[in-house]
C-alpha cells in the first residue's frame, strides 16, 4: 500500500514539473513566434491573399469618361461640345467563379507556407530548448555523483584513518611490550652476574 501512495505522489511531482516545463517551453514558443520577423511576414502574406479572395469574385469597377471640346465637333445631329460615357467590363462566364477559386487556392497556400514557417521555428526553438534542458539534467546529475563521490571519500578516509589509528597504536604498543622484554630480560641478566 505504501508502495502504490508513493508511486502515485511520484507520477504526481513528475507531471507538475512536466507541466511546468511545458509551460516554460510554450511561453518561449509564443514569444519567438510573435518577436520573428519571418513568420510575421509570412502570416502578413497569409492576411493579405484572404482580403483579395472577396475583391476578385467581385465585377470589375465601371469607368466614367467625360470629354471636353474646344472647338464644337459638327456631327449629323448637330454641334457637340462634349461628351460623357459609362462602361462596366463583364467577363466571360465562369470566369470571376475561377478566379476567385484561384485566388482561395493562394491563400490555402500561403497559409500553408505560414504554418511551414511556423512550424520550422517551433522545432528550432524546441530543439535547443530540450538539448538545454538535457545539458541542465546531466550537470544535476553530475553535481549530485560529485556529492556522492565526496561522501564516499570521507568515509573511505575516515575509515582509513581509524583503522591505520588503532593499527599504529597498536604497533607502538607491541614495539614498546618488545623494547621492554629486551631491556628487561637484559637488566634481568645483568644483575644475575
Amino acid at each position: 500500500m505504501k508502495k502504490h501512495i508513493l508511486l502515485i505522489i511520484c507520477i504526481g511531482v513528475g507531471m507538475l514539473s512536466a507541466y511546468a516545463q511545458d509551460s516554460k517551453l510554450q511561453d518561449y514558443l509564443k514569444q519567438t513566434a510573435e518577436n520573428n520577423p519571418q513568420l510575421k511576414a509570412s502570416f502578413d502574406r497569409y492576411m493579405a491573399s484572404l482580403e483579395q479572395v472577396p475583391q476578385v469574385g467581385a465585377l470589375p469597377d465601371p469607368e466614367l469618361t467625360f470629354g471636353y471640346f474646344i472647338q464644337p465637333m459638327e456631327i449629323l445631329m448637330g454641334n457637340q461640345r462634349g461628351q460623357v460615357s459609362i462602361m462596366q467590363m463583364f467577363p466571360w462566364f465562369g470566369m470571376l467563379k475561377t478566379q476567385k477559386s484561384e485566388a482561395a487556392a493562394m491563400a490555402r497556400a500561403n497559409y500553408e507556407a505560414f504554418r511551414n514557417n511556423k512550424n520550422e521555428l517551433y522545432f528550432q526553438v524546441k530543439t535547443a530548448y530540450y538539448e538545454l534542458y538535457r545539458i541542465e539534467k546531466e550537470i544535476s546529475f553530475n553535481e549530485k555523483n560529485l556529492a556522492l563521490l565526496e561522501t564516499i571519500e570521507r568515509v573511505a578516509v575516515t575509515k582509513y584513518e581509524g583503522e591505520s589509528g588503532s593499527a599504529v597504536t597498536q604497533k607502538r604498543a607491541s614495539n614498546m611490550n618488545q623494547d621492554s622484554k629486551k631491556s628487561g630480560g637484559s637488566m634481568s641478566n645483568m644483575g644475575g652476574h
